[in-house]
């Protein structure tokens, strides 16, 4: 398993090149951010980068809702 520390270390120096990825992602629209998840599903890793939207509170909720959009890339784990 790979430790915290170690992961850290092996993003450090893609942090500045996927931020200007999520930001400058051509697909966006108004208001949407784009947000890496990286889930594993029945051993097979799955990447997925998604459009999501923040929605403001309105009387009736008590907290911003944050909300996914669609899905902007999907790699596979055979893409890697």
């Amino acid at each position: 398993m790979i430790g915290r520390n170690m992961l850290l270390g092996m993003l450090k120096p893609l942090l500045p090149k996927l931020e200007g990825f999520l930001k400058n992602h051509e697909n966006l629209g108004n208001g949407e951010r784009a947000k890496i998840v990286i889930d594993l599903e029945n051993s097979k890793l799955d990447i997925k980068i998604l459009a999501f939207k923040q929605i403001p509170k309105e009387t009736e909720r008590k907290n911003d809702e944050v909300v996914i959009s669609r899905i902007l890339q999907e790699i596979s784990e055979q893409e890697l």
